[in-house]
């Protein structure tokens, strides 16, 4: 988060502008109340005085949750606004209720009506002046991602509703002369009131008690989306689970598993951690922080125990005779460099057990320096051990580990190729259970020099 907030300056001035109007309004509607004595006006005027208070509670509000984290308050002070928004519904409420008591004792009594059209002239303007306040500060509340602006707002504009009203109520009063009718209208506005004020107490009771936000919830998820249609080698990312995210006034908190390819080191994994956090809370549109929990995909008990052959065999430098051809040593990572076979960049050491791994660091494919590939007959009679088939149901539950999330990014028809299929084609065949046009090439089982030539034995 962020220390200084250039928007704060913005959010305090519209609170302060806030306060000023509603200060006139009410001066105007405390007027209307006055020259007629109606009980509708002044119920009117009894909630200019709410939003009085509502405003001044919410300056501090604003001032307050503009202070940037602290040790007291790892997250911010953000919650403050759903304080004051629960505030302003209470005082909305209270209202309502003083107003809906007034009405009953005033049409138990009667009421005597005096200079009713200057005084609905005078209301009006206050009404005018409250349509364009509210609407205002919804926008800007929106703009600046403030709740205590928002909910101020909407609170103006349902005022600048039961004024219009009541204006419909006394103009009703004074084509019928039935004084009977302005209490009746007073009691409406408290009800309406009433509603209003339970709105905001639930929605700010739902930001305090981290109720689920769906648009942010989706927000993210686009996100997430987006980024993950990426390669892998672009983001640094295979997969995310464990989403959760929780407001705090303006800002949103962001908790996510992420799991990271189990051969980058530490220091490139938590760089681009870092690097796709900043991408997701831009594509989100969100403004606050993330807290990721990432994993090495692979680490497991079998990894150990190659890392620590690995790591057995980098002490046994010296050339060994090999049926393939002479071992070299270990390469330096910093200085033994191999080109890629694939994309032609630089490839050093990756990981090794009886043969050396080298790594891309362009594409990231890892292969095998061909001084250690098997002789062509060898490898033939090594890949017909395998026993691989279509119908053995666990060595299919084995490649939908590849080819589940494959067909999902895949568009609609498209080609492929299993290259290297074996002497069992399966891969293909379940893609091509999936809809998919896909075929077959191997040097020794399916050598269709159409699709990718023919390999010389040697």
């Amino acid at each position: 988060m962020a220390e200084t907030d250039p928007a704060q300056k913005e959010r305090v001035r519209a609170i302060a502008v806030s306060l000023a109007a509603g200060l006139v309004i009410l001066g105007l509607k405390a007027a209307a109340y006055w020259m007629t004595g109606s009980m509708a006006l002044k119920s009117d005027a009894l909630e200019g005085i709410v939003n009085i208070a509502a405003a001044a509670f919410g300056l501090g509000a604003v001032i307050f949750a503009g202070r940037p984290a602290d040790g007291n308050h790892p997250y911010g002070h953000g919650k403050i606004e759903y304080l004051a928004a629960a505030f302003e519904g209470g005082l909305i409420t209270l209202a309502a209720a003083v107003i809906g008591y007034e009405s009953v004792l005033a049409m138990a009594r009667g009421v005597e009506l005096r200079a009713l059209g200057a005084g609905m002239a005078v209301n009006s303007a206050a009404g005018a002046l409250n349509g364009l306040l509210g609407w205002w500060l919804v926008r800007e509340g929106r703009r600046l991602k403030s709740k205590t602006l928002e909910a101020d707002g909407r609170h103006v504009l349902s005022d600048f509703v039961t004024t219009l009203g009541i204006l419909a109520g006394l103009l009703l009063v004074k084509a019928t002369g039935q004084a009977w009718l302005d209490p009746l209208v007073a009691f409406v506005v408290a009800v309406v009131l009433a509603r209003a004020g339970a709105a905001l107490v639930r929605d700010a009771a739902a930001g305090l008690m981290d109720e689920e936000d769906s648009a942010t919830i989706a927000g993210i998820v686009s996100g997430l989306n987006t980024l993950l249609a990426r390669p892998v080698d672009e983001t640094g990312v295979i997969s995310v689970h464990g989403l959760r995210a929780i407001r705090s006034g303006r800002y949103t908190h962001v908790d996510l598993h992420i799991v990271v390819p189990e051969y980058l080191p530490v220091s490139e994994s938590h760089a681009d951690v870092e690097r796709f956090e900043a991408k997701l809370i831009a594509a989100a549109g969100l403004e606050g922080s993330f807290t990721p929990t990432w994993t090495r995909a692979g680490e497991s008990s079998a990894l150990a125990a190659r890392t620590r052959r690995a790591r057995s065999a980098s002490s046994r430098c010296a050339p060994s005779s090999r049926s393939r051809g002479t071992r070299r040593p270990w390469p330096s990572p910093q200085t033994d460099v191999s080109p890629c076979p694939l994309c032609g960049g630089a490839a050093r050491a990756f990981f090794r057990d009886d043969r050396d791994y080298l790594r891309c660091a362009v594409c990231a494919l890892t292969f095998v320096p061909e001084s250690q590939h098997l002789s062509f007959a060898a490898e033939r009679a090594r890949y017909e051990t395998h026993r691989n088939s279509p119908a053995d149901a666990g060595y299919r539950a084995f490649l939908d580990k590849l080819l589940v999330p494959l067909a999902a990014r895949l568009p609609a028809g498209a080609r492929g190729l299993d290259f290297g299929s074996g002497p069992g084609p399966t891969a293909s065949l379940m893609m091509r259970e999936r809809g998919f046009e896909a075929g077959d090439w191997d040097p020794h089982f399916a050598p269709d020099e159409g699709l990718c030539g023919s390999r010389t034995p040697s």
